[in-house]
């Protein structure tokens, strides 16, 4: 389990019927991860809030001190899916700003400042940037993280400094221009798998990462940043940038959450319109409930041709995919 339950509630989990016993020392885990990552959204939404009060006498009481010991010694940081569901409950709540609040106390509280929280509050605003994170959110820095996924984008980097140090990233995606390199440093981190563009990859090292941090490195040709700047309708630029994620960037697919960043300013409409067109083609294929955050979507390799085109070509083409979303 990512985080070991309290003594006191462990033989209510083991009644829990989303519960199984598949380890030899019948040790009781999850049945579906979604079940562990939406049940500790809950509890990361606690954290923020109780961070976001700037009370030390409130962070030392015994129910947050329970929160905050167990979100400090977390194997790893957040999935996507946990994030979407902490932000759908701020956003239901109207707190949003309650986040840079946080993340800014999780930096400077001396429990959390080392380790995998700050992170976990850095995933959520990632999502959403521009709304999510103040702009007096000059400088964010992370130390002994271990982040599953996190996408860079130039929203998220815009007016501000990213800082990691003793990390490590299963999947990192620096979705940026080389003119936003300077944003971003890197110290003494392991990437297992990097994508970023041509011009990126040509000046890593002025991150601070150097080959041997990386195990594997996927060039793409254009950055979610680039395809923003055409001259395209909105839903073009979004059938893009889906591609792109599907059949550009390593990995054994991605959950419906990953298609909603790197899209700044444009209605998340557009994207399902975008995804159920993909289905419908037979261009890409869905493990899981459709429209579930949970479901896991995947390229089918037998288009990849006539993807590159539609991801590289400058012009409105006449594909029945694009008809079916203009």
């Amino acid at each position: 389990m990512l985080i070991e339950p309290d003594i006191s509630v462990q033989q209510v989990l083991m009644r829990f019927p989303g519960l199984t016993t598949g380890h030899a020392n019948e040790e009781r885990a999850f049945i579906e991860a979604s079940i562990f990552e939406a049940a500790q959204a809950g509890s990361l939404t606690e954290i923020i809030e109780a961070l976001a009060t700037k009370s030390e006498e409130y962070m030392r009481s015994d129910g947050i001190q329970k929160l905050m010991r167990l979100f400090c010694k977390t194997r790893n940081a957040i999935t996507a899916l946990t994030a979407e569901l902490v932000i759908a409950t701020l956003k239901q709540q109207e707190r949003v700003g309650l986040l840079s609040v946080a993340l800014q106390q999780a930096m400077l509280n001396e429990q959390s400042a080392v380790g995998n929280l700050p992170a976990d509050l850095l995933i959520c605003g990632s999502l959403q940037p521009d709304r999510l994170l103040r702009k007096e959110v000059k400088a964010i820095a992370l130390r002994g993280a271990s982040i599953p996924h996190l996408e860079i984008t130039a929203e998220l980097t815009g007016g501000r400094k990213l800082t990691f140090e003793d990390c490590i990233f299963d999947e990192l995606d620096l979705s940026f221009n080389s003119d936003s390199i300077g944003s971003v440093s890197f110290h003494r981190c392991r990437v297992q798998r990097l994508s970023c563009a041509q011009d990126v990859a040509n000046c890593i090292r002025d991150v601070g990462l150097e080959p041997g941090d990386v195990e594997e490195t996927s060039v793409i040709d254009a950055t979610n940043a680039d395809i923003m700047e055409m001259s395209i309708p909105a839903q073009l630029k979004v059938l893009k940038i889906i591609l792109r994620k599907l059949f550009q960037q390593k990995g054994s697919g991605r959950r419906r959450g990953a298609f909603y960043r790197g899209i700044h300013g444009i209605d998340p409409d557009i994207v399902d319109r975008c995804l159920t067109a993909l289905l419908k083609s037979g261009i890409a294929y869905v493990v899981g409930a459709q429209h579930s955050d949970d479901a896991v979507w995947h390229p089918n390799r037998a288009h990849a041709r006539r993807v590159a085109f539609l991801v590289d070509t400058l012009s409105i083409p006449d594909d029945a995919v694009v008809q079916e979303i203009l």
